[in-house]
């Protein structure tokens, strides 16, 4: 028997980066595109905003919170904190 406790606050998922990997711009367009507007990644057009295919829109949102560049606050994410690209 372990002695461990059930992890508490965290989400229990598979694959929420939808198999891509974070790629090179990504972290900068999500950052830029969460100061102008913080439910960007919730738009409808967030294709168009990010420049990106329609599957990578959760993949940069999982990864931005994995880097801690954003945090979800209630269903939208938000910047953590100003970064200096």
């Amino acid at each position: 028997m372990s002695n461990r406790t059930a992890m508490t606050g965290c989400l229990p998922a598979f694959g929420r980066h939808r198999g891509y990997p974070p790629r090179y711009g990504w972290l900068r367009k999500v950052y830029d595109a969460l100061l102008q507007d913080p439910a960007a990644l919730r738009r409808p057009d967030a294709t168009v905003v990010l420049g990106v295919g329609k599957s990578m829109v959760p993949s940069m949102a999982f990864w931005s919170q994995a880097f801690g560049l954003a945090a979800r606050n209630g269903q939208e994410l938000g910047t953590v904190s100003r970064i200096m690209f």
